[in-house]
């Protein structure tokens, strides 16, 4: 999950070069790793290691969930899952709106959902088999 976690991770903090292109005044003066054609470039192919990646994170967090499940619990299991993945749409959202509100810059948005992806990535390292009595999968 950590490998597929990271592809994500990845993936976003590409998009920190297109905010800081975007935020630049002096266009014609830019380093190289702003240059448009090579961050399109970037996207594109972060785009393809980060569909990769999805294949193994949902793959591999079927199995944990499947793993950790029991007939009499594996709806409480996929429920707390569901409901995670739900609101971190309305969590990333409404970070999202407060932030760039605030007057900060896009930027500073796609530092911190970067910061968040790595930091999430690796807590799936510390993850282990829960006894299926209690469910705890904390190591």
């Amino acid at each position: 999950m950590s490998l597929g976690g990271l592809c994500y991770s990845f993936w976003i903090v590409c998009f920190l070069l297109p905010s800081f292109y975007s935020q630049a005044d002096d266009r014609d003066n830019l380093p190289w790793i702003l240059n448009k054609t090579l961050i399109q470039w970037l996207l594109i192919i972060t785009a393809g290691i980060n569909g990769a990646g999805a294949g193994v994170l949902w793959t591999s967090q079927g199995k944990f969930i499947s793993e950790c499940a029991t007939d009499e619990n594996k709806g409480i299991f996929n429920s707390i899952f569901w409901a995670f993945f739900m609101s971190a749409n309305i969590i990333g959202n409404l970070t999202a709106a407060l932030v760039l509100k605030s007057g900060s810059k896009q930027s500073n948005l796609f530092m911190l959902f970067a910061i968040l992806a790595v930091f999430g990535s690796l807590l799936f390292c510390f993850l282990r088999l829960p006894n299926k009595k209690t469910g705890n999968a904390l190591g």
